[in-house]
């Protein structure tokens, strides 16, 4: 008679295979959200600011000196992304534009030397910065994973990376090198750590370690971008919320308070080399402030305007955001159970306000600028998945059942938007490409549509085009053949002559092929805003990657004969 060993206690091999389980969905998340960042890395042509960002952090690294870039972004994350660089040792070009200089001028004409008159391949050094923010992407989705498993346990944990994984502005902006997802980041953090400082405190711990990391966590948003001092009057309100409602003790909570206001200024001048943050900060900070609410041009929903418009951020949350996060969104505001004092104060509180604040500029340049806000709010509605389900049969299996259904409308949402997340707009207006009619600049449009319009170009047997770009990048790099039209790149007309020159021989060919980018069709930067009216009438012949429209005037005789008309005449500012 055969023998076997004895069978493990009722229940744990289970508990066991639902742990491993657990672990390989949190990876498979992971895993999908790396993937899909590195196939947008790859997919998308240099955007406008990053040139700027990669430049100034190299040479901070390099030299010390921090006056390249510092009137628009502090060092601290230019730095985290030009660390590869290093490595790759590409060379400083000489007259560096200093503090006193026009940064829209001199600035961009300096680093696109850097980036393409370099040493080392254009492409290596993007891709470089673009990973170590990717790195950064990920590490806000652990944070996300690990602040809602300590909120709502595991089942809430994986519904929150599941809705990071996937979300299109996360993709968007953490594969490129700027700022945004390190303050997205770094806001997130700091909340965090005062959420665990707040705990220590109820729970009768000294709380000095939270203290510590609290100071340093300031200290570091300041240090990415000057936005970032939004978190001071978030954590002020805290701090007398929690004495008032005596959730915390005076003397102490008094006592830690100070110190992490010491540790994160030490914080700010250990990136500052500690120079005289009255020299670099300041003089930063008081200049984005001034063009934050001074007032920049804008064109939304189909109209222009000389500053902001209170209304652009709630609606570009509506038109950016997928619908079916919106829609747990919206559950979540329906259940009371996450109505509670905690969630109330660190998780929809710092969200209500970053996303007021940010209505209030007159600065609506980019859906980007409400990326903060978004990281609680999954919190939140991670909370959904720790209620029960329904004890009835008939009921539980419905909810089952829509639950699916919108995790699979999700994902498929951003797979059919991949890999052009930075111009995603959800089923509300259509098609994506349609997302021009609604917004440019950063919310559509940053230029990154080059390498796949050489690719149009190319499969489509196109000799030569006419283009009008806005953005930094070469596209002569590109492999695309052009003859330039009312550019919009920053770089001085001096530099543009000799960088940007084109192909002149294209205006001797007789077929006209012109690629526009959205921001320049709709005028937003022009002068002249109505100079691409003509092109209005016309369906364009393709939208590549959903921010460069392609029109064949040989199919369009009248407006053909207009543009020989226009050429030479000026548009832009």
């Amino acid at each position: 008679m055969n023998q076997s060993a004895p069978l493990p206690a009722s229940g744990r091999v289970p508990g066991r295979a639902r742990t491993i389980a657990f672990w390989v969905v949190v990876g498979v998340l992971l895993g999908a959200h790396l993937l899909l960042g590195m196939r947008t890395i790859t997919a998308l042509s240099l955007t406008f600011d990053e040139t700027t960002h990669l430049a100034a952090g190299y040479i901070y690294l390099r030299t010390g000196n921090y006056r390249l870039n510092t009137l628009n972004q502090p060092p601290a994350a230019e730095m985290w992304a030009a660390l590869p660089l290093l490595a790759l040792k590409p060379e400083i070009p000489e007259g560096q534009p200093g503090l006193s200089d026009d940064v829209q001028t001199l600035e961009y004409s300096y680093c696109d030397r850097f980036i393409y008159r370099n040493n080392v391949d254009p492409d290596l050094l993007l891709n470089a910065g673009r990973m170590m923010i990717l790195v950064l992407s990920l590490l806000l989705g652990l944070l996300l994973f690990v602040w809602s498993r300590a909120l709502f346990g595991n089942g809430a944990a994986l519904a929150c990376l599941a809705l990071w994984a996937f979300f299109p502005p996360f993709l968007a902006h953490g594969t490129l090198v700027t700022i945004d997802m390190a303050l997205t980041l770094g806001f997130t953090a700091t909340l965090y750590l005062a959420w665990r400082w707040w705990r220590a405190h109820l729970e009768q711990r000294p709380g000095w370690r939270e203290t510590i990391a609290v100071g340093l966590s300031v200290g570091l948003v300041l240090a990415v971008k000057y936005s970032g001092v939004i978190v001071l009057p978030v954590l002020g309100f805290l701090f007398a919320a929690g004495l008032l409602t005596k959730g915390l003790r005076p003397r102490r909570a008094i006592t830690q308070g100070l110190a992490a206001g010491f540790v994160a200024l030490f914080a700010l001048l250990v990136v500052y080399q500690f120079r005289p943050l009255t020299l670099w900060f300041w003089p930063g900070f008081r200049h984005v402030f001034e063009g934050t609410f001074g007032g920049r041009p804008t064109f939304f929903l189909g109209k222009h305007f000389a500053e902001g418009v209170p209304s652009y951020f709630p609606v570009m949350f509506l038109l950016k955001t997928p619908l079916p996060a919106i829609l747990v969104f919206v559950l979540a505001a329906f259940r009371r159970r996450l109505w509670t004092r905690d969630l109330s104060l660190f998780i929809l509180f710092p969200a209500l306000l970053y996303f007021s604040v940010a209505c209030l500029a007159k600065m609506n340049i980019g859906h980007r600028h409400i990326l903060p806000v978004y990281p609680f709010l999954m919190i939140w509605a991670s909370g959904l998945a720790s209620l029960p389900l329904p004890s009835r049969r008939a009921v539980r299996q419905p909810v089952l059942v829509l639950v699916g259904l919108l995790s699979a409308w999700y994902a498929f949402g951003t797979l059919r938007a991949h890999p052009w997340h930075l111009s995603y707009f959800n089923e509300l207006i259509g098609s994506q490409d349609r997302g021009y009619l609604y917004a440019t600049d950063s919310s559509v449009d940053w230029g990154q549509g080059l390498r796949a319009l050489s690719a149009y170009v190319r499969r489509e047997r196109i000799d030569g085009i006419y283009l009008s770009y806005f953005g930094s990048a070469d596209p002569a790099y590109y492999g695309i053949r052009y003859l330039p039209l009312v550019f919009v790149d920053g770089l001085t007309p001096e530099y543009f002559q000799e960088a940007r020159h084109g192909d002149p021989t294209i205006a001797t060919q007789s077929r006209i092929v012109l690629a526009v980018s959205a921001t320049n069709l709709q005028g937003t930067y022009f002068t002249d805003q109505g100079f691409f009216a003509f092109l209005k009438p016309l369906t364009p012949d393709a939208v590549v990657a959903d921010s460069i429209l392609v029109y064949d005037l040989d199919r369009h005789p009248e407006q053909k004969r207009y543009f020989l008309q226009l050429l030479g005449a000026p548009g832009a500012n």
